[in-house]
């Protein structure tokens, strides 16, 4: 199937593509959403299409690598893709999207349609700070980016590497002179430290790594807090003597587990269904 945009322009458009889709036997979507969302997604496109779709996921630039490397192998093997804007308008710009249409398009925000209509945005991004509460305290709190030249930010800062689209957004607001400005000063002065990476952020902000962190995505802040609640129970356990081993389902946790349990053993399980079995074995190796 060449690569488009599963987008309709009419009921006859979407009954054939569906029929060409259940034909093949599944849709390949390549995407930066995290797992449970890609998850869900899959499911519910299933039970309504009676169509398998298999999913790839990576870092948004690693997505626009795969299907630029791919192309010009000739090969063609994504259906669907799903990632940041910046670059979907790179493949725009590569030649490698078709325009569609969609009777959807009449619900979603003006700004998420593109005149060209080869890709449309589809969720936004929500930006937040995060801040290590065992580093930083509350009433310390920056109330404005401004605040972020007081010499006591000085090494505590972060951002992930690839938030051109914040920083652009941002920028645009404050007024470009203005907000460039702003930022080299507080580089200049205390540093940003620059992270690969948003899961690792912000765990590198629950394990005190990063105190204070200026682009962490919202869903992964409230990990964050669970993060920081587990590091808790770890050190507690340790000053019983209670022996640690950290098992996790999520095939992120690599980015933060390293850092989390600082030498302690840990092990990612590719199925969650391998839980009880691991468990067991894991029971007996340490008790005999």
């Amino acid at each position: 199937m060449s690569p488009h945009w599963l987008l309709t322009r009419a009921p006859i458009a979407e009954r054939r593509l569906i029929e060409g889709a259940r034909r093949e036997g599944e849709i390949n979507l390549y995407s930066s959403l995290v797992v449970e969302d890609l998850t869900a997604i899959a499911a519910a496109f299933d039970k309504k299409y009676g169509i398998k779709v298999k999913f790839w996921r990576a870092g948004s630039e690693k997505v626009v690598q795969r299907i630029v490397t791919e192309a010009r192998a000739g090969r063609f093997d994504f259906d669907v893709v799903e990632t940041n804007g910046p670059e979907l308008e790179s493949l725009h710009r590569e030649l490698l999207l078709q325009k569609a249409t969609s009777r959807h398009f009449a619900d979603i925000l003006p700004q998420a349609l593109m005149a060209h209509r080869e890709w449309v945005g589809t969720r936004l991004n929500m930006f937040v700070h995060a801040y290590n509460t065992n580093l930083v305290k509350k009433k310390d709190l920056p109330k404005s980016y401004r605040d972020l030249l007081d010499p006591k930010w000085k090494g505590k800062l972060a951002i992930e590497a690839e938030d051109m689209d914040w920083f652009a957004t941002l920028v645009k607001e404050m007024g470009e002179e203005k907000g460039l400005k702003l930022f080299r000063d507080i580089v200049r002065t205390n540093g940003i430290s620059v992270r690969k990476g948003h899961t690792l952020l912000a765990g590198l902000v629950a394990s005190g790594e990063v105190p204070f962190a200026l682009t962490v995505y919202k869903h992964n802040a409230e990990v964050n807090y669970a993060i920081h609640d587990t590091r808790q129970a770890l050190d507690e356990a340790r000053k019983f003597r209670i022996t640690r081993f950290v098992l996790t389902i999520d095939p992120q946790g690599n980015d933060y587990l390293r850092i989390l349990c600082d030498g302690l053993d840990y092990e990612m399980l590719q199925d969650i269904n391998q839980l009880p079995a691991r468990l067991l074995k894991l029971y007996h190796s340490l008790t005999f």
